[in-house]
């Protein structure tokens, strides 16, 4: 064990938890403390399988009760999100959870390789075109692959990353995401007590709110006129209608089924007064 200083570099969190995985590869497991609570990292990957497959049922929570409280604190912005599986505890990572896992069935899975397929061939065209070249930055290429693979598996977006200026807006806010700069400081002074709770009296975000508000009416328009439109892709977004249109339709049934309970006892009651 140790303390974890993320403000002494200027890199990703991802890239601090990648490093000590390095650093302690022999080791099954290892952790380090973060703002005074114990983190726990795992290496063995037969014991990852015991914890997310046989004994699952004992590590529902991934988080704390507290730091699960405190990072969902906010403005509008920082509580979208932070509304996912990972911060989720008890029954409401039940129903997300359920909502998600049909979304995620190897069968929809394969629906969904037609997308990447199709951006692969970009992929090795770019990559022909590079060779011709000489050396080039692998990792540059790759990285525009995938994002051209999440924009049409995830958002319904169709564009070609290899074929446009870098200066394309979603390109732009998807990498600003996972830069570290000011405002992946200031996520830590929620966890100050009290600060979390101004941050959403004032509606103050500090989530990357541009990127989040961005992706967010991405996703709303997209939704909206695949709604109206009733075109089907068979990609992430119409799995998300999906589970909403379930949601909803058991909404309607369970207020369908109340409905007609209290008609029954109303006219039980009649009957009961005219005996």
């Amino acid at each position: 064990y140790g303390s974890v200083n993320i403000f002494k570099e200027k890199k990703n969190f991802a890239q601090h938890i990648i490093d000590m995985t390095n650093e302690f590869k022999e080791e099954r497991f290892f952790g380090w403390f973060m703002f005074g609570k114990p983190m726990l990292m795992i290496n063995d990957v037969e014991l990852v399988k015991n914890i997310k497959v046989k004994d699952f049922s004992h590590f529902v929570d991934p988080q704390d009760e507290h730091t699960a409280k405190m990072a969902r604190m906010g403005g509008a912005l920082d509580r979208l999100f932070n509304q996912n599986v990972g911060s989720a505890k008890g029954e409401e990572w039940k129903d997300v959870r359920s909502s998600l896992t049909p979304i995620f069935t190897s069968g929809k899975m394969m629906h969904m390789l037609k997308f990447v397929v199709d951006v692969s061939k970009g992929l090795f065209t770019e990559m022909e075109r590079q060779t011709e070249k000489g050396e080039f930055e692998l990792k540059e290429v790759t990285g525009k692959f995938s994002l051209d693979a999440l924009a049409t598996c995830a958002f319904g977006l169709d564009f070609d990353s290899f074929g446009k200026d870098s200066s394309n807006a979603f390109v732009q806010n998807a990498a600003e995401v996972f830069k570290q700069d000011i405002w992946t400081a200031m996520v830590f002074l929620k966890f100050i007590p009290g600060v979390g709770k101004l941050f959403e009296i004032f509606n103050f975000n500090v989530q990357k709110p541009k990127q989040v508000k961005f992706f967010k009416e991405i996703v709303t328009k997209t939704l909206k006129q695949r709604a109206e439109s009733g075109q089907r892709r068979n990609d992430m977004i119409d799995m998300m209608l999906d589970v909403i249109n379930d949601i909803e339709k058991e909404k309607v049934e369970e207020e369908a089924e109340n409905d007609q309970y209290h008609q029954d006892m109303k006219l039980q009651h009649k009957r009961r007064r005219k005996m």
